[in-house]
């Protein structure tokens, strides 16, 4: 579930792009004739960063976001919820929260461990801090899984306000122009990004 999370914020992101960009197009340098797809992608994701804030934004150091998480069934009713608290300490270091209320399991299904069940409502807290996590709660304090570690990790590499902040300056990654299409029924440019792993990353943003 907190892939789920992960890709309803990155939507939200790309949606934040997507809206910013149409105003960051406006008295930008047109297409260069004869300008390779690795120059257009780079000078649009230029263009990205500034609509986003420029140097305030790719100086963030910290974020926190206070949200509902619910989980639903195969025929679309709601399951339950619960109050989450995520918090960030760019790049590699998270904190999330779970509030609960009485009995509850779906802590246990956001968490990754279907078995769990909150039987005196509470706090669950997961901490990653680049290589280490722990998961905190009334029990006290116990090291994360490895492969939920390394889930983390293999997560910011591929994030896309860490590759627009951090990841596009180093050796290897490259952001090409990948070309038009339609996005919700709107002219839409994808821009690629690939590092020296192979990942790839896409970003759509509204065709000014």
């Amino acid at each position: 579930m907190r892939l789920t999370r992960a890709t309803v914020c990155l939507f939200l992101f790309m949606g934040f792009v997507c809206a910013c960009e149409m105003v960051a197009w406006a008295g930008q340098p047109q297409e260069t004739p004869g300008e390779t797809n690795v120059a257009k992608g780079r000078r649009i994701t230029k263009q990205v960063i500034a609509a986003l804030g420029g140097p305030a934004y790719l100086n963030v150091q910290n974020v926190q976001c206070d949200g509902r998480e619910a989980t639903f069934g195969t025929a679309g009713t709601l399951m339950g919820f619960t109050l989450f608290r995520d918090t960030w300490l760019l790049p590699d270091k998270n904190r999330v929260e779970y509030f609960t209320k009485g009995e509850h399991t779906i802590v246990g299904f956001l968490m990754g461990s279907d078995d769990l069940l909150i039987t005196h409502g509470g706090a669950m807290i997961t901490v990653f801090n680049g290589k280490e996590g722990w998961t905190l709660d009334k029990s006290g304090v116990s090291n994360q899984p490895e492969d939920l570690i390394q889930n983390f990790n293999d997560q910011l590499k591929t994030d896309l306000n860490n590759v627009l902040r951090k990841r596009i300056n180093e050796p290897g990654v490259d952001a090409e122009y990948a070309g038009t299409d339609l996005i919700d029924l709107k002219e839409a440019e994808w821009i690629e990004f690939t590092d020296r792993e192979h990942r790839m990353m896409r970003l759509g943003i509204d065709k000014y």
